[in-house]
């Protein structure tokens, strides 16, 4: 009987550490996945925070460990008693990690005192070897599941023997195929293919285990169609300020040769050339500047500074730096009193800059004798403005773009009248800055009319 629970003791940890390696370094390959050369560059508290959500997500303990061997973060102790640690260049799972990409070794934790089975693999840099994130789970788990299969079969007696080491392998591939599938799915995962779910939940401890493991890739792959977004964001961006630098600069570069070459002899067609210069040059200034300025916005580096403004003495200021551009086009701006306006909370600058970028787009798209008109109105639980003009409109296919960077209605049109193309891009920044809304209407053959709010003193 001695020789037969030894037997089954021996087969079933085998069977146990088997599927509990493969696992374990399924999950460690996960928790590789999203890290670079550059997480081991350095210890930081967000280095550990990083270690310890990690951990979480896949139940175990784990540690990150530079190619030298430095413990730089564990989920299971405080940030400050990792610096104490000794070296794990020499522990047989990171010798063998640094030397063939993956490592398993069970072995008695000099950190938390404890029989563990490890699981390590390696995150690469351009150099060579990074780092090392290793996972490690307490062998009192293994020793739960075997003693419960042990007491099942305590009263099978020894004429029984073959059925009782029929039923205990039955029994231990019952409780090792959730894993299996556990495994399978951890492993196309660790592989790249970040839609992998385990599909039939287990019903048994194993439960916790894949609806964590199925989180995880759900956020993995939530993450990495954000960094897809904004890497095409980033690639639209570069192209549209390189195509917008592009035609001012050339016209910058080909008058300046013409010059440099002789150009023309009378001094009228220098002086056309020396203004087209100018002109390009200043086309290109208010382009940097209007960059700059939604750079700002975007990163927080510029938070409103707010206090209490007159929105309508900022609108009249507003539309007095626009009036001698109205004036030469005969278009009548007019500002209407704002009835009942409180004063609000807001930073003076940013909101006036985004009614001067809305009179100025009005200004440059009424023809000759039209109208801009500003006004306001108190409304629940906000003040609302509104910029309307005698304009050709906007067509309702190009409404829900016009706040995008560099999207323009007219091209061609747009560019001749010396716009950016960023100026509704800054204005709709602003305004969700300080919690309100910008949109516009445009009703077919009756202009455009923007309308923004402002939220009203609590």
């Amino acid at each position: 009987m001695a020789s037969t629970d030894l037997l089954l003791n021996r087969v079933l940890r085998r069977h146990m550490m088997e599927e509990l390696s493969a696992n374990l370094l399924a999950q460690a390959g996960l928790a590789a996945a999203p890290l670079d050369a550059g997480t081991f560059a350095r210890r930081s508290p967000l280095l550990a925070e990083r270690a310890a959500a990690l951990g979480k997500a896949a139940s175990c303990r784990l540690t990150l460990i530079g190619a030298d061997g430095t413990v730089l973060a564990d989920s299971s102790l405080p940030d400050e008693r990792v610096p104490s640690l000794e070296n794990h260049r020499d522990r047989p799972e990171v010798r063998a990690t640094l030397a063939r990409g993956k490592g398993v070794s069970i072995r008695r934790s000099s950190t938390v005192g404890e029989d563990e089975l490890y699981a390590a693999v390696r995150v690469d840099g351009a150099g060579g070897p990074a780092g090392v994130v290793r996972l490690a789970l307490p062998l009192t788990q293994v020793e739960k599941r075997i003693g419960r299969i042990r007491r099942s079969l305590a009263a099978v007696t020894l004429g029984l023997l073959p059925a009782a080491l029929l039923a205990s392998l039955w029994l231990s591939r019952s409780l090792s195929r959730p894993l299996e599938d556990i495994r399978a799915t951890a492993e196309r995962l660790a592989s790249g293919d970040f839609s992998a779910r385990v599909r039939d939940l287990p019903s048994d401890e194993h439960r916790q285990l894949a609806l964590t493991l199925n989180e995880m890739a759900s956020r993995i792959q939530e993450n990495l169609g954000r960094l897809e977004r904004l890497e095409k964001m980033r690639k639209d961006f570069v192209a549209n300020v390189s195509h917008e630098l592009r035609t001012p600069l050339s016209a910058v570069k080909a008058y300046a040769e013409t010059l440099a070459s002789g150009g023309p002899e009378d001094p009228r067609g220098r002086a056309e050339f020396t203004r087209e210069i100018e002109k390009n040059a200043d086309r290109m200034a208010r382009l940097v500047d209007d960059l700059l300025a939604l750079s700002e916005i975007e990163s927080g580096g510029r938070p409103p500074a707010k206090e209490p403004v007159s929105l309508m003495r900022v609108a009249a200021e507003a539309a007095a730096a626009l009036k001698p551009l109205a004036e030469r086009k005969r278009i009548a701006l007019r500002v209407e009193p704002f009835p009942d306006m409180p004063e609000l909370s807001v930073d003076r600058s940013q909101v006036k800059q985004v009614l001067t970028n809305l009179l100025d787009n009005a200004v440059k798209h009424t023809p000759e004798a039209g109208t801009v008109r500003v006004w306001a109105a108190v409304e629940p639980g906000h003040a609302a403005v509104f910029v309307q003009d005698t304009g050709c409109g906007i067509p309702a296919e190009h409404l829900p773009r016009i706040f995008e960077r560099f999207y323009r209605v007219d091209k061609s049109r747009s560019r001749e009248m010396g716009g950016t193309g960023l100026g509704l891009a800054i204005v709709k920044h602003i305004v969700e800055a300080h919690g309100g809304t910008v949109a516009a209407e445009c009703p077919p053959g009756q202009g455009s009319t923007f309308r923004f709010t402002l939220p009203l003193p609590s």
